[in-house]
């Protein structure tokens, strides 16, 4: 199945380089597909989690979905997107090909 087979990358967050202070957080992408029309419901509960995970629209139209977590809340973030795959059909991709720059 593709989730056994998707792979995840890791890449510090760019921004933080430039805020004095501030160190650069590592953080892991996962790829997700969803109906489109749950896009913006993915996003909330994301959100209400505060800091579990961030969501980045890639394709809108295919409901592609790039999943951003620190390694240290890998673990919770699990059980959120295996719960939502039940209720909003979030199904793990591979990494895509061709992605849009952050």
């Amino acid at each position: 199945n593709a989730a056994s087979r998707a792979t995840s990358s890791i890449q510090p967050l760019a921004c933080c380089d430039r805020v004095p202070g501030m160190t650069a957080e590592v953080f892991s992408k996962r790829y997700f597909q969803l109906p489109r029309g749950e896009i913006g419901q993915l996003r909330f509960i994301l959100e209400s989690y505060d800091g579990l995970a961030f969501a980045r629209t890639l394709d809108s139209g295919s409901g592609l979905v790039e999943i951003a977590c620190s390694p240290s809340r890998s673990k919770d973030l699990d059980g959120l997107l295996n719960a939502l795959a039940e209720e909003i059909g979030l199904r793990e991709v591979l990494t895509p090909e061709d992605l849009p720059p952050f």
